[in-house]
């Protein structure tokens, strides 16, 4: 801004005397050529009309002389007749130091000299005055200058560095100040994007980190399912090693008759007993691979915990304990659930056949099957000596037995209720395991 109109000051000072010098140049000569005109009228008073209006718009005085040297016509001057020749001469003396110029004009047939001081010089002294005057100009454009930045940086420059500053946060991927658009204009429509696209980036960025919450939860699961997976090999592999290697021990002893296992008709039941031990362990183990495969879990149906609950306690009818415990059902009618029938009828299965086994004769077993406000619950509870707390958690870890001495009879394989959580948790239901007064209940909803 200073220096455009110091430019400008400049070219002021170089060209405004030959610009005004022509100018005044042609309103003079513009003004001559009406008189002109005029005369060719042939008319006086018309031609001295036209001399008044040369002088008004020239600011020149001009003469008008006839051919014998008498003075005819001076603006805004009476002319006196019978003037001496020699007056008139006088009068019209012309000083050399003016710039005087002459012209003849023909008007009615007579012919007369026109003198006028054209008093026309470059004005030099223009430059001379504007120079003097550029300090005072200098500091007015500086003023100006100083005002159009301000206001400008009020209007462009200051959002720009709001702009700069939300930019630099989302650098940071901090979106939550936003920018106020006060306009329409490119500054304001740039506002108005810059806004939109915080918002999009925050979106897209929640978004990834809740994908990458859910990745890292699926594969922190997956690692505990790998982990789970070696485990369980590993203890299965302990399983069978030990009734494996006691079956072909009594199966050699017998084959070469080694006293006391040449007695075939005691051992051999013997051998068969742990043999379907066995076979019921693999199974078991089929099982537990089969659980987490899609096709296993996606197999659901309409079940009726209510009459499957009745079903598999009409089956424990025959075990000879059956009558000696006793059982009291709170079960509601038409209990209908979401499924794989299989699965549910497993976990019922054993839960109510670790009630039956793991409860003293003349025990009281409570079941019930309920509706709640948010849907429905199953708890089972069986009179027995209170677990310890630090070992409920372990219980549901696979081959883990209360029975430390090993007794399949007595303590189970320690797969129940590991295959029993983990059909509850791939269908997505709940479950509880805890003590209560004088037993234990097991506890699983949705």
């Amino acid at each position: 801004m200073l220096l455009f109109t110091s430019l400008i000051y400049l070219m002021l000072i170089l060209f405004l005397p030959t610009f005004y010098y022509n100018y005044q140049v042609n309103k003079i000569n513009d003004s001559l050529e009406d008189v002109y005109q005029a005369a060719k009228t042939n008319n006086l008073d018309t031609l001295e009309k036209s001399l008044d209006a040369f002088n008004t718009n020239t600011n020149i005085t001009p003469i008008l002389i006839d051919s014998n040297g008498k003075i005819i016509y001076i603006p805004y001057v009476t002319v006196q007749p019978d003037t001496s020749d020699e007056a008139i001469i006088g009068s019209t003396t012309v000083n050399e130091d003016e710039d005087i110029e002459i012209k003849t004009i023909t008007c009615n047939n007579q012919d007369y000299v026109l003198y006028y001081a054209s008093n026309i010089q470059q004005i030099d002294d223009v430059s001379f005055v504007l120079i003097q005057f550029a300090p005072y100009f200098l500091l007015f454009a500086i003023i100006i200058s100083l005002l159009v930045s301000y206001f400008f940086s009020r209007k462009t420059v200051r959002p720009l560095q709001e702009m700069n500053q939300v930019a630099s946060q989302m650098v940071q991927l901090d979106f939550h100040e936003k920018l106020a658009v006060h306009s329409e204009d490119e500054i304001g429509e740039l506002s108005n994007n810059l806004n939109k696209m915080a918002y999009s980036l925050e979106k897209a960025l929640t978004e990834l980190q809740t994908a990458n919450s859910k990745l890292k939860d699926e594969i922190e699961k997956e690692r505990e399912i790998e982990q789970l997976r070696k485990n369980f090999v590993m203890a299965v592999s302990h399983e069978l090693k030990s009734p494996l290697a006691a079956v072909m021990g009594l199966v050699e002893a017998m084959q070469y008759n080694i006293p006391p296992y040449d007695n075939h008709t005691h051992y051999l039941p013997e051998s068969y007993r742990v043999l379907e031990q066995m076979a019921k362990l693999i199974q078991e183990m089929i099982e537990v691979s089969n659980i987490d495969q899609p096709d296993y879990i996606d197999k659901k149906e309409t079940v009726d915990l209510s009459q499957l609950t009745k079903s598999i306690l009409l089956e424990k009818q025959v075990h000879p304990d059956y009558n000696l415990k006793k059982i009291q059902l709170a079960i509601d009618s038409d209990i209908l659930i979401t499924a794989n029938p299989k699965s549910i009828e497993k976990v019922l299965q054993n839960i109510i056949g670790n009630a039956f086994q793991y409860s003293t004769d003349e025990a009281e077993i409570i079941i019930s099957v309920k509706k709640t406000a948010s849907g429905w619950k199953f708890s089972i509870y069986n009179e027995t000596d209170p677990i310890p707390e630090k070992e409920i958690v372990n219980l549901f870890q696979p081959f883990y037995r209360l029975e430390k001495s090993g007794n399949k009879v007595t303590g189970g394989n320690g797969l129940g209720l590991f295959i029993t959580t983990r059909l509850l948790e791939v269908q997505g239901f709940s479950y509880s395991f805890k003590n209560e007064q004088n037993g234990v209940v097991f506890t699983f909803w949705q």
